[in-house]
């Protein structure tokens, strides 16, 4: 919640919180994240220093990653768990 003081966090804290909320708080940090180091939110100028490898390759694995194990576990909202053991 500090992050909401500065301007150029305030869209970053707010789709954390949000997705948050809604998902799970590591879908909120890994979609943050992404948008964050892709220059879509946030400070662009740190974006715009960073490498191809920091920038989108990472983020996008760890968006991914999370996103397939909540599908697999079910606990994206109103999707059925791919497996339902867990």
């Amino acid at each position: 919640m500090e992050m909401t003081r500065e301007g150029k966090t305030t869209q970053s804290a707010a789709i954390v919180v949000f997705s948050s909320a809604l998902v799970n708080p590591a879908f909120g940090w890994s979609l943050t994240m992404l948008l964050d180091n892709l220059g879509l939110i946030g400070c662009k100028e740190r974006s715009a220093e960073l490498s191809s490898m920091s920038r989108w390759i990472v983020p996008g694995i760890m968006f991914g990653v999370l996103t397939t194990v909540m599908a697999l576990v079910g606990i994206l909202p109103g999707l059925p768990a791919i497996l339902p053991g867990f």
